[in-house]
């Protein structure tokens, strides 16, 4: 269900919208090699073996608010802006089975609940916001900025790590908020009545921020280290942390700065 309202008038555009979307019947699919502690779990399983999970009828309810707008000060200057505020959760457990990757056979009673009821979804920011312009410096000239900000992100998760009641209590690891800037100018070439050529350059992330954009697992800064020389200390106790995240995590960095250019041929 959406319900939205939108206002236009010679200097400002708004649009705002509400959104509430229900699944009954989504999938959770991960592939893993079985360590003793899944043997321990499932005595059918045999460790080093590769097998995936497979979780059937998975719901999440997804329900949020944006807003959208942009504005025209100027002749020369346009506004714009937009903020989206979600709550995404896993509605209700789910049941799942484990399957041998080599044959693609289920293992017959290697299976069980997910305790997912009411965990944050993840691997998509479930707030964001922008604010930008563009500046028309001389009829072919134009400068452009854009400001991004993203919280609310959320780790992946291996079904494997929500069997227990005490494990879904304890949650999703929650990613660090991080904003991005970016800038770009065209110049616009005018070669005849129908032609034209326009040069864009753009600069991403022109600051260089270094950030968590996805984590495939859900290792706590304060859970304790197995292995290694830190083996029964926490994560933040052995200091063995970056941005708040245990590093015993599996996950990607955002790219730094970038660039780009592109030439455009109109005829």
């Amino acid at each position: 269900m959406e319900l939205g309202y939108g206002f236009k008038s010679r200097y400002i555009d708004v649009n705002i919208n509400a959104y509430r979307t229900q699944w009954d019947d989504r999938f959770i699919s991960r592939t893993f090699n079985a360590t003793a502690a899944d043997v321990a779990k499932f005595s059918q399983l045999s460790l080093g073996n590769a097998y995936f999970y497979n979780a059937l009828n998975v719901g999440q309810l997804h329900q949020g608010i944006e807003l959208e707008a942009k504005a025209r000060p100027l002749a020369n200057l346009r506004l714009r802006g937009m903020v989206s505020l979600g709550n995404w959760k896993y509605k209700g457990n789910a049941n799942f089975n484990i399957l041998d990757v080599q044959n693609n056979q289920e293992i017959t009673g290697a299976t069980g609940t997910i305790n997912i009821k009411d965990l944050k979804v993840g691997d998509a920011a479930q707030t964001t916001a922008s604010i930008g312009a563009d500046y028309n410096i001389t009829k072919a000239f134009s400068i452009d900025a854009n400001w991004e900000y993203y919280d609310k992100l959320y780790a992946q998760f291996n079904p494997i790590n929500f069997l227990t009641e005490a494990a879904r209590e304890k949650g999703i690891v929650k990613l660090p908020s991080y904003h991005l800037f970016d800038v770009g100018a065209s110049y616009k070439f005018t070669l005849d009545a129908k032609k034209s050529l326009t040069l864009r350059a753009n600069v991403y992330n022109l600051f260089n921020k270094y950030y968590i954009s996805e984590l495939s697992s859900n290792i706590f800064a304060g859970d304790k280290i197995a292995n290694g020389p830190d083996a029964g200390k926490t994560y933040q106790e052995a200091g063995r942390v970056y941005q708040g995240v245990a590093d015993g995590n599996t996950g990607f960095l955002g790219f730094g700065r970038t660039w780009s250019v592109a030439a455009t041929l109109r005829f």
